[in-house]
């Protein structure tokens, strides 16, 4: 299917829905010049979030200073809003991650798959609801990519929420906290691979976790590795 006929589909799609998708006069006025981003947005979580996020809470309505005339850089506008939540929290956290990089969040939540106009671009979604990836995001890097689960990171972290959640003591603890917080982040890790990971090692060994789930201690976070206020 054509990338027009789909951009139709969505347009329609966004059009008829008038109950799922409230827009402002302002943001609808964008429309005329904008079809395919104003479409994307309309089924964006930008767009359904309890107050949505509108073109111009982002953008300048025209000739803004910066790219796309964007109100603040890439690397500051997703932290106005995200710099309390668990994903931005992971990105940024000790350990460095690769996709920390300048473009921030934009970088990878704004790729453009060829074909798949349902995610990535103003959706910002990685994944849409029939299961379809933005592995756009992940191909400069990573070369041939069908899914996120690189290296099975996304399963070896999965595995260890799981023994995890299953071996949590009843009473409030560090490790229910981290549980929490990779469980909340939503990405099985994505955002920060080995410091999820770390984190996931560190918390199930203070559990009692057995060898299988658990690394050697050469290969545990060192203090250096953790912010020893809240661990994270």
């Amino acid at each position: 299917m054509s990338k027009f006929i789909l951009l139709i589909l969505l347009v329609s799609l966004v059009l008829v829905s008038p109950v799922l998708f409230a827009a402002s006069e302002t943001d609808q006025s964008c429309f005329s010049c904008h079809s395919l981003e104003y479409a994307q947005w309309r089924l964006s979580p930008h767009n359904i979030a309890q107050k949505a996020v509108s073109c111009t809470t982002c953008h300048h309505e025209h000739n803004g200073d910066g790219p796309a005339g964007l109100r603040l850089a890439r690397s500051e506008l997703c932290a106005s809003c995200h710099a309390d939540d668990p994903q931005y929290r992971l990105l940024v956290g000790t350990g460095q991650s690769a996709h920390n990089t300048e473009g921030s969040c934009v970088t990878c939540h704004m790729a453009v798959t060829p074909g798949r106009i349902t995610v990535g671009g103003h959706t910002v979604l990685m994944q849409d609801t029939s299961g379809r990836k933005n592995v756009a995001a992940c191909t400069p890097c990573h070369e041939e990519v069908w899914d996120f689960n690189l290296n099975n990171r996304q399963q070896e972290i999965a595995e260890r929420l799981t023994w995890l959640q299953q071996h949590l003591p009843p009473e409030d603890s560090w490790a229910l906290e981290v549980y929490r917080f990779i469980k909340e982040d939503g990405s099985l890790g994505v955002h920060n691979p080995e410091y999820a990971v770390k984190l996931l090692i560190e918390a199930t060994a203070s559990v009692g976790a057995p060898e299988w789930i658990s690394r050697p201690a050469a290969e545990l976070p060192q203090e250096d590795d953790i912010c020893l206020t809240c661990k994270w």
